[in-house]
């Protein structure tokens, strides 16, 4: 019997179910520290989900800000270290602002969920301003004022974070996203491309690449404001 519960596969859990057992918020990213409770933010659950659905190869989230949307997508990169592993790239609109999302909400997100913290590897260069080193896969950051950092590996996940604050793009490079999505072409079907922002404008990126999804494939969900009804 204990043989045969060192060879159970693990719980097949979606991505909400994942964070509501294993994510925890530390005092430094959160008024409210301690476990991370989807029932909080119920709005957020299929976006969540959709991060670690197979069937699902692009998630396109357009929010107003401080809803969680952020840490929403950090669940999905914690389960992917935790449970479907395969190298990431995350897009920020700057290096100044991907240097302060290292700093002060990925390495917490680690340090702060015992889950995810075993699988730091315990050395110090493992950890990196451009890449996160751990025992199950690499984080590899980037940032969209330069093409060379988008450019360099193949990766399985790609996240692009607040789109529509890139710097405006010209040259010959392809923008920002499409560098991103040329990176995962080795991994086919099981690739995952995420883009999450705040609207600036109609024509801005995020409401672009919302407006352009088949209306066979899309799933909307609101949230009503108790304040003015909208």
């Amino acid at each position: 019997e204990s043989e045969r519960r060192l060879w159970e596969p693990p719980p097949r859990l979606t991505v909400s179910e994942w964070a509501d057992h294993h994510r925890v918020l530390g005092a430094d990213v959160s008024a409210e520290p301690g476990p991370w409770e989807t029932r909080r933010t119920p709005y957020l659950r299929d976006f969540q989900d959709a991060l670690g659905d197979p069937t699902v190869e692009e998630v396109y989230l357009m929010k107003v800000p401080q809803v969680g949307g952020s840490e929403a997508l950090r669940n999905g990169l914690g389960y992917w270290v935790d449970v479907d592993p395969g190298p990431c790239l995350i897009v920020y609109p700057s290096e100044r602002a991907g240097r302060e999302v290292v700093d002060e909400r990925l390495v917490p997100l680690f340090r702060d969920s015992p889950r995810l913290r075993g699988h730091l590897t315990g050395v110090a260069r493992d950890v990196q301003l451009r890449q996160l080193n751990l025992d199950t896969m690499s984080l590899f950051t980037g940032h969209a004022g330069s093409p060379q950092s988008l450019a360099t590996r193949p990766c399985r996940y790609g996240v692009c974070d607040e789109t529509d604050k890139y710097p405006p793009w010209s040259g010959r490079e392809a923008d920002p996203v499409a560098l991103v999505e040329a990176r995962l072409h080795t991994y086919a079907h099981r690739r995952k491309v995420v883009c999450i922002s705040t609207p600036t404008t109609p024509g801005g990126t995020i409401a672009t690449l919302c407006a352009a999804i088949p209306p066979t494939a899309r799933a909307w969900w609101s949230v009503t404001c108790p304040a003015c009804g909208w």
